[in-house]
This record gives C-alpha cells, sequence and structure tokens, in this order.
C-alpha cells in the first residue's frame, strides 16, 4: 500500500492531492454549518476536529472537542498538542471502531504539519479523515457530497477512497446487499446516460424533421402561387384564345390537374410529417417521463440503503426484546413457583399457629389443674399433721403417764 500512495502522490502531486482534500474539507464543513476556514491554518488541527465532531458526534464528541484549542495564535506546541489529540482519537476509531488495521499505512509526522505545514503530512490526515466519512452513519450524505464535486476533485477523492480500501479486512467489505444495490445504481445510471442519447437523438430527428416540414410549408406556398399564375393565365387564356387555340388551353388546363395533384400530395405528406412529428414528441415525453422515473429511483437508492440499516437495527432490537421478554416468562413462572410454595407455607403456618392455641390452652388448663394439686398437697399435708396430734392426744388418753414424744 506504501508504493500505491508513492505512485498517486507521484502521478497527481502533492499539492493537486492536499487541494482536493481541503476542498472536501471545507465542503463538509459547509455543509455542516460551519463558517469557512482559511486552508493555510489548517495545520492547528481545529477545522479538522470541527469536520471529525461532525461526522460521528458520539465519538468525537463535545468533551472531546473541548480538549482541542482553538486559538492557538500560531504558537507550534499548541498546534502540535491539538494534531496529537486528533491523531489517537483517528487511531483508536479506525481500531477500536472500524476494526481497520493501520499498520500498512504510510506514516504521518504530526511535527512537521505543526511546524512547517506540511503538505504530504497533511494530506495523510485528511485522506483518514475521508475514510471515517465514507464509513460512518451518515456516509451517504458525503459520498453525495463528493459526486457533487468537479470532475478533477472527485477523480482524486475517489482515488484515495480506493487506497483506504485496500486496508480493509474482509469482514468488512460491505455486504452482497450492499453491493446489489451498488449495481442497481451502476444500471439505473447506464439506463440513464443510454435514455439521454437517445433524448438528444429524438431531439435531433424532430428538429431535422421541423426543417422538413418548413421546407414542405415552404414549397407549398410557392405551389400556391404557381398556381395561382396559372389560374390567371388560364383564365387570361380563355379569354383572349380562340377557337384554334384549344389545345393550348387544354394543355393549361392538363398543367393545372397536375398542380392540384401535386397540391394534394404535399398536403397528404405534410400531414403525415405532422403525424410522425407527434409521434416523435410522444415518444420524447415518454423518454423524459421514464427518466425522470429512473431518476427517482436513483434517488431512492440512499433511502433504501437508509432502510435496509434500519431494518436491521430494528432486527436486533427485535432479537435483544425477545431475550428480555423470554427472561420474564422465566421470572414469572418462577414468582407462580414461589407463590404456590408460600401458599402452602401459609397454610402449615395456620395449622402451626391452631396446633400452638390448643397447646397453649391445654397448658392453661393444666396450669390450673397444678394449682389445684398444689392445694390439696397443702390441705393433706395440714390434716396429715392434724391427724398426727390428735393420733398424739388418743395415746395420752389410753396411756397416760411421762409424755410420749412423736
Amino acid at each position: 500500500f506504501n508504493c500505491h500512495v508513492i505512485d498517486m502522490v507521484e502521478e497527481i502531486g502533492v499539492s493537486d492531492l492536499y487541494n482536493c482534500l481541503t476542498k472536501w474539507l471545507e465542503y463538509c464543513l459547509s455543509t455542516g454549518g460551519h463558517s469557512a476556514f482559511d486552508p493555510h491554518t489548517i495545520s492547528d488541527g481545529v477545522a479538522i476536529a470541527d469536520c471529525l465532531l461532525q461526522l460521528d458526534s458520539h465519538y468525537f464528541n463535545a468533551a472531546w472537542r473541548e480538549k482541542i484549542i482553538s486559538d492557538t495564535a500560531g504558537n507550534k506546541r499548541l498546534k502540535l498538542n491539538n494534531l496529537k489529540h486528533v491523531q489517537r482519537r483517528i487511531l483508536e476509531y479506525y481500531n477500536g471502531t472500524l476494526h481497520i488495521s493501520l499498520d500498512k499505512y504510510p506514516p504521518l509526522d504530526i511535527t512537521r504539519i505543526a511546524e512547517q505545514g506540511s503538505e504530504v503530512d497533511l494530506a495523510r490526515l485528511l485522506q483518514l479523515v475521508l475514510g471515517i466519512a465514507i464509513h460512518c452513519d451518515g456516509k451517504e450524505q458525503y459520498i453525495q457530497a463528493i459526486m457533487e464535486m468537479d470532475q478533477e476533485v472527485q477523480h482524486v477523492v475517489m482515488g484515495a477512497i480506493q487506497q483506504l480500501m485496500t486496508l480493509e479486512s474482509p469482514n468488512v467489505v460491505a455486504g452482497d446487499e450492499y453491493k446489489e444495490l451498488e449495481e442497481q445504481h451502476r444500471q439505473v445510471r447506464a439506463e440513464v446516460s443510454v435514455l439521454r442519447a437517445e433524448k438528444e437523438r429524438l431531439l435531433q430527428s424532430v428538429h431535422e424533421l421541423e426543417g422538413n416540414l418548413r421546407s414542405v410549408v415552404e414549397e407549398k406556398s410557392d405551389l400556391a402561387s404557381e398556381l395561382e399564375n396559372v389560374r390567371a393565365q388560364l383564365k387570361e387564356a380563355q379569354s383572349s384564345l380562340s377557337d384554334s387555340n384549344t389545345a393550348k388551353v387544354q394543355q393549361l388546363q392538363r398543367q393545372f390537374e397536375a398542380a392540384k395533384l401535386d397540391k394534394l400530395r404535399l398536403e397528404n405528406e405534410r400531414d403525415d410529417v405532422k403525424a410522425h412529428g407527434r409521434e416523435l414528441e410522444a415518444q420524447v415525453e415518454g423518454f423524459q417521463q421514464k427518466i425522470q422515473e429512473l431518476a427517482a429511483e436513483n434517488e431512492q437508492i440512499p433511502i433504501l440503503k437508509d432502510s435496509l440499516e434500519e431494518m436491521k437495527y430494528l432486527d436486533s432490537k427485535v432479537k435483544n426484546y425477545e431475550n428480555v421478554i423470554n427472561q420474564y416468562k422465566k421470572k414469572l413462572e418462577d414468582a407462580q413457583e414461589m407463590r404456590r410454595q408460600m401458599k402452602a407455607l401459609e397454610e402449615k403456618t395456620t395449622a402451626y399457629l391452631q396446633q400452638n392455641m390448643d397447646l397453649e390452652e391445654e397448658l392453661r388448663r393444666l396450669s390450673n389443674t397444678s394449682s389445684e394439686v398444689e392445694k390439696y398437697k397443702q390441705r393433706m399435708q395440714v390434716l396429715e399433721k392434724e391427724l398426727a396430734h390428735e393420733k398424739l392426744k388418743l395415746l395420752e388418753v389410753r396411756w397416760p403417764g411421762p409424755e410420749v414424744r412423736g
């Protein structure tokens, strides 16, 4: 690829390549609403940063743009700092977003840009910006902008694009659908060129027929004048000639009849020419309408490309939504299973609560019974003491004598 770039620079010239890419950059900035810039001040990196922000505002965002110092006042160190930010971000975009390796791309020296305004290195830097333009989301707009530029600029810019395309890996090259649209686009352009050539040929034919028609009308006018002269001569001959000149009169009559026949023939030819002219005009109108339809179809190609990209994007979103729905279905089934388990637990809890209440009730009854038993025990102890006391009294009554101790 280095050889290709060197050959292109040698063939076109550094100045021409730099000037064409600068015109393209200026055209892109003007379409984005930016004010015109001085190509001599492009070496500060500000215009290139504005262009990158316009091409992909999500990646080259405003936060990144704030790192670019707009007013360098010719300070080489500030210019070099701007160019470092630009170069680093461009390389990250190619590697991370476009997945294109720039190992084979000719190295560019941003120091020479900042210090000397090197057109060779600036041309290479602008070529990388051009590569981002033809790969960003709005690539159709920028490709159409290239097609609207001068033929010479188009030739140079397209050559630079073809060189960048040689860097792309097979998985980055456009798919079959894009190639098919490009082929349809080329076919439509070829058909439009053929129809335009046919239109020019038909217009030339109509022009020639109009000239023939004017010649026929003039010839008819001449014959009408000649016929009037013949009629005048006939009348004059009829009034002045004697019977001996009847043959001459008959000859003049025959000439008159022949002139009438010529007149009818010319009128018929005139009508045929007019009819043929109307048919050609109808064909021209049909071709013009077909050209307009093909042009409209040609304008629809970028829209179809956008629709295709949008359908791909929507398809990926639908797949994501389906995955999310499946996840929610799984969670819903888990929730229903948990509800069933919770219901079973609630039923068990209710049974346990009822059993606990029954046990508490039984415990209360047992507590009351225990208190009564305790009272009976105390009563029995009192009664046993009284019984022992009565026994002692009975012994004393039966066996009087020394005191008996129990």
